[in-house]
């Protein structure tokens, strides 16, 4: 599932359960693993490369343009995401809190710590600070892994899906309102 969607529906059900923050911060972080446990489609990012020794994808460390690429593409998918949810909280009246960017932040979450996993890995001189910061991202890193369930869908499917999942929680937004 793309940044977007995942931060859209995070926001959203913060929104929806404001009245409790801790809540709606869980319910955001959480409502990442649900998404990936249903079939979906992702763009590809041609700059990680599977570990043959342990699973993991890295960076391809001889391709820094695909790495700036596929950088730039995560960036566009990430404000895509916070564009949308911008106009549409503004177009139905709600406002745009900081406590919102943050639960959109916690719903990207786990695909952001993919990325941060993946630029660890090519530091193969790790000091004491970032010993300190592998373990939990490194924990993270695993859920993420074991919460993609099904199959993957074609990019015809996966946006459709995708595009299903955004309306559908903005058609909450509007009944709740």
């Amino acid at each position: 599932m793309i940044l977007t969607t995942h931060g859209y529906v995070g926001a959203s059900l913060f929104k929806i359960f404001s009245f409790y923050p801790p809540l709606g911060f869980f319910l955001a972080l959480i409502s990442h693993f649900g998404l990936d446990f249903l079939s979906h489609w992702d763009y590809r990012l041609n700059s990680l490369v599977k570990d043959k020794s342990d699973g993991c994808l890295k960076f391809n460390k001889h391709s820094w343009s695909l790495i700036i690429v596929d950088i730039l593409k995560i960036t566009a998918d990430f404000f895509f995401g916070l564009l949308l949810i911008f106009f549409f909280f503004n177009l139905i009246g709600y406002q745009i809190s900081f406590f919102i960017l943050i639960a959109y932040f916690l719903a990207c979450l786990p695909d952001l710590n993919q990325l941060f996993n993946s630029l660890l890995k090519l530091n193969e001189n790790s000091n004491f600070l970032l010993n300190i910061i592998k373990r939990p991202v490194e924990i993270l890193h695993s859920v993420h892994q074991y919460s993609h369930g099904f199959k993957k869908l074609d990019f015809k499917k996966g946006v459709l899906s995708q595009i299903l999942i955004i309306l559908f929680v903005s058609f909450l937004l509007v009944l709740l309102k």
